[in-house]
């Protein structure tokens, strides 16, 4: 089954190195369902340096492109009660869902995982897939705010922390800013998340972890277990304004607030993606025009 959001802007870029927006107009395309107002290798983390620099001054050919068909979802929350996403790459390993061109993961894939030692062996064999996976297909994991310091664990995938986030990609010759959603933090909420993804900090959590034989990560992992993962937030089209000026990109696209909503603007578009341990649907990239971008909702019978 698969729905989905449009969004079309006025006119067509005049060429590749144009980055300015047009006027713009979104649809909601719904074919049966009901939403609310809504192959490399690498070895290192991606940072911005490496593939572009501000929308003023780049050329979109300095971007990495989002392919047609790419797959985009975000917030999975694997635990032992959410299984959803072992499904979704189990179905991706055997081909009963097609390889994409690309897979992106959108952060908070997890409800806990880092490099140390109990939430390596918890999460074993989704670990094992995307790293036979990225094999086949090109994956970007941007990470959120319960999965980080994750090249170690993924050394095939092509990881973008937090601190690289928004990161700027082509789409159908226009700039898109993706990221996890926690970005442009207040200055004690920022160095709080540095502070949690600090490599010495973790690793003296993970010693400390191993001293009472896994009983942090067991009860971090069981206090996870019972979050709430399906709302609403009020007023969530304001909050999207406020951070909207942050964004120099035409299209912005994040997960985070489990919104599942699609807004525009004068010059741009604001996407959230769903959460997936709760709509267990991903998005595929399509672009009918060169004016055009539009996301599928595809429900997997897999998932």
């Amino acid at each position: 089954m698969a729905s989905g959001f449009k969004f079309e802007w006025a006119n067509e870029p005049a060429d590749n190195s144009n980055l300015t927006s047009q006027a713009s107009e979104a649809c909601l395309c719904d074919e049966g369902r009901e939403h609310p107002q809504g192959p490399s290798k690498v070895t290192r983390s991606a940072t911005r340096s490496e593939f572009g620099g501000s929308r003023a001054n780049s050329n979109l050919n300095n971007l990495p492109s989002v392919k047609e068909g790419a797959i985009f979802l975000a917030d999975a929350h694997e635990n032992a009660n959410k299984r959803a996403f072992l499904g979704f790459l189990r179905a991706l390993e055997s081909g009963a869902i097609p390889t994409p061109p690309q897979l992106f993961l959108m952060g908070d894939m997890f409800d806990f995982l880092s490099f140390t030692a109990y939430t390596r062996e918890f999460y074993a064999e989704y670990i094992r897939l995307l790293n036979a996976l990225a094999e086949k297909c090109e994956i970007w994991y941007f990470e959120g705010n319960h999965d980080f310091a994750l090249s170690a664990v993924f050394p095939r995938v092509r990881v973008v922390p937090i601190e690289n986030q928004p990161f700027k990609f082509e789409m159908n010759a226009r700039v898109a800013a993706l990221a996890h959603g926690d970005v442009f933090l207040s200055p004690l909420d920022a160095f709080a998340l540095r502070f949690l993804r600090n490599p010495v900090f973790l690793k003296v959590a993970d010693a400390l972890d191993k001293l009472f034989k896994f009983e942090i990560s067991k009860r971090i992992l069981r206090f996870e277990e019972g979050k709430k993962l399906n709302y609403k937030i009020p007023n969530f089209r304001a909050k999207v304004v406020a951070k909207l000026a942050k964004y120099d990109a035409d299209a912005i696209i994040e997960g985070h607030y489990h919104q599942g909503e699609l807004f525009k603007f004068e010059s741009k578009f604001y996407l959230n993606l769903p959460c997936f341990a709760c709509e267990r649907s991903y998005f595929v990239v399509k672009y009918p025009s060169k004016k055009e971008i539009e996301f599928q909702i595809v429900r997997s019978p897999n998932v």
